[in-house]
């Protein structure tokens, strides 16, 4: 994150448009009535007709009648139009008191000023740790962010500290913790294994869900701020306005660990993961090099522990294709097993 942002001053543009006032003779339409006639013309100049219309002045008056006439047989009905929508504009103009209305135009903010207000918002909340972590935009990452959990249901993640952060993680932000893949998520989690080991004591079936969470900006932290970034590929989605106080997830997968192989050697213990994968999305990033397309996977992970680097894993990472039946065949097997008594193992 450049440092200079938190320097610039936000400029809150906006415009006006007032309504000016024209001055607009009013024009009257007078109505000379005769015995011939039921009404008279109204003067090119909107004043009033000078002739008077009775029988002692019709004769030395009528050429000036035939004048009006052929005034009024050219656009009489025009005439008279123009003058209803001047008097009815002056009649709004004063029931408004003749006040100009301002029109403000909205004020499109741009992604440089959406920055600057974010490390605004972030500058209190960090101090100096501000300068540990970088700003993402969406379209800089091109890449989804996951979070696995327990809880298929989860309808909207709100950013808070969790209690499970490490012991030199920050906790002054709260935000929602995900990972550009699978693998980056399981790092991060660190909980797998007695996640598998205790399913009777926390009512969890052994079926995770793998949501893809939406995002406009995203927090990189450095590992200052969090030590096993390296590891987890870790992004945090945080609050700086309203329309980011909760998130709405998408689900993009599912998955079980219903078997974990243990061997020991002179370096310590050696575990073989062994994931069933229903990808419901699209696609699925399982690391960074690995793209698992819409369907059902068993993943086998080759001495798998936390610390699983997220570089190419060719020779620790297996994939087989799987079909919907096979899949649940194991899948059910799995949440049959945590429910049997161990009186049942002999």
């Amino acid at each position: 994150m450049k440092r200079n942002l938190i320097n610039k001053y936000l400029h809150n543009s906006s415009f006006s448009i007032e309504a000016d006032e024209s001055d607009i003779e009013e024009t009257q339409d007078e109505t000379n009535t005769t015995e011939e006639e039921s009404f008279g013309s109204t003067s090119p100049e909107g004043g009033e007709d000078p002739t008077s219309g009775t029988d002692d002045d019709t004769s030395s008056d009528s050429e000036d009648d035939s004048l009006d006439d052929s005034t009024e047989e050219e656009n009489p009905e025009e005439e008279r139009r123009k003058n209803r929508e001047i008097i009815e504009e002056r009649r709004r103009a004063e029931a408004e008191e003749k006040t100009p209305e301002e029109v403000r135009v909205p004020e499109i903010q741009s992604e440089e000023d959406e920055k600057t207000n974010i490390v605004k918002y972030l500058e209190p909340l960090l101090g100096d740790t501000v300068n540990d972590l970088y700003l993402v935009s969406a379209q800089d990452l091109n890449r989804p962010l996951y979070h696995i959990s327990m809880n298929p249901n989860i309808k909207q993640f709100t950013p808070q500290v969790s209690k499970r952060t490490l012991d030199r993680e920050n906790r002054s932000l709260p935000r929602i913790s995900t990972s550009t893949s699978l693998i980056g998520c399981m790092n991060g989690y660190q909980s797998i294994l007695p996640d598998m080991e205790k399913r009777s004591n926390n009512n969890f079936t052994g079926l995770y869900t793998i949501y893809e969470l939406p995002f406009q900006y995203a927090i990189k932290p450095t590992k200052r701020v969090l030590p096993d970034v390296n590891i987890s590929d870790e992004y945090w989605l945080f609050s700086w306005k309203r329309e980011t106080y909760s998130v709405e997830p998408n689900i993009a997968a599912e998955f079980t660990v219903p078997k974990i192989e243990t061997t020991f050697g002179n370096d310590g213990t050696d575990y073989v993961y062994h994931l069933y994968i229903h990808v419901k999305g699209s696609k699925l990033y399982l690391d960074r090099s690995h793209v698992l397309q819409q369907g059902y996977y068993h993943v086998t992970l080759k001495g798998y522990d936390f610390k699983f680097p997220l570089e190419k894993n060719d020779k620790q990472l297996q994939i087989q294709v799987l079909d919907e039946r096979q899949y649940k065949q194991v899948t059910t097997l799995s949440m049959m097993i945590k429910k049997r008594p161990s009186s049942e193992y002999k």
